[in-house]
């Protein structure tokens, strides 16, 4: 009965509520127009879009580097020092994942199947520095520590993924497949806002100022999904490199044992 009535409840709340908030945006314009005010306001939107952009250049940060330059600017610094095979390996692992991670971008995972194939790659990557010369490098480690290996990831993603998401830290999963699931509607919403360009074409100093001002706020919204998207993508490429250098390492296998030897304490009974 409810799943029944959820398009008509849906439509009910457009109809009492997004319905009159939407109607005042042809005929808010209809009254700025008649009244000589349009272009005024045109150029006000412009300013505050203007405004807007170049806060969020500004404290977002420059464009990523190019792929290798933060490396190649680190080895002119970089103090040779004879080390262990096992600090030469890790040294020559972190510097292929740093790589890797600097050259993905938002469309490097943009599926459930590209975020897998990313991390496999990224635990590939670190196996054939370890094991050059076996024909499965990826299968060289035991099931308890793959087991730690994916409890080390989700907790080194966790405050990444809370500090980088607005209200990242109440997004269920429920809401964020809904949101995966919605988003075909940009697309539909994408070709209405068409027509309405096409119709106000009537006016074309407004239509000029308008289009800059929607030039200036997608390229804002795509700096921000870029840069959020970004993020994200190399936070878990470094996460899942850096815990798959400490389990081809044998650091996880230490950390293990270490736990088992420390063996929990048991409070003893008072005796009066």
């Amino acid at each position: 009965m409810n799943d029944a009535l959820s398009p008509l409840r849906l439509f009910i709340v457009f109809l009492g509520i997004l319905l009159p908030t939407l109607a005042l945006i042809p005929l808010g314009s209809l009254w700025l127009w008649q009244h000589g005010y349009l272009i005024y306001w045109a150029l006000a939107t412009l300013a505050c879009t203007l405004f807007a952009y170049l806060f969020e250049r500004r404290t977002l940060g420059p464009l990523p580097k190019k792929p290798g330059s933060t490396l190649e600017e680190g080895a002119d610094t970089e103090v040779r020092h004879d080390d262990s095979d096992g600090d030469r390996l890790r040294r020559s692992s972190q510097k292929a994942v740093d790589v890797f991670a600097e050259a993905a971008n938002a469309r490097t995972i943009s599926t459930w199947n590209d975020l897998m194939n990313t991390g496999l790659e990224t635990v590939k990557l670190v196996a054939k520095i370890y094991h050059p010369d076996r024909k499965d490098p990826m299968l060289r480690f035991t099931v308890p520590e793959a087991l730690t290996l994916v409890e080390q990831v989700s907790g080194r993603l966790r405050p990444v993924f809370e500090g980088t998401i607005p209200l990242g830290n109440r997004l269920t999963v429920a809401q964020f497949a809904q949101i995966y699931r919605w988003r075909g509607i940009y697309d539909v919403a994408g070709r209405a806002w068409s027509v309405w360009r096409i119709a106000r074409m009537l006016n074309p100093a407004t239509a000029a100022t308008y289009e800059l001002r929607e030039r200036l706020s997608n390229s804002l919204i795509q700096w921000v999904k870029g840069t959020i998207s970004g993020r994200l993508v190399r936070a878990y490429i470094q996460e899942v490199g850096t815990a798959a250098i400490d389990l081809y390492s044998g650091e996880l296998r230490k950390a293990g044992g270490d736990r088992k030897d420390k063996k929990p304490i048991t409070p003893q009974p008072i005796i009066k």
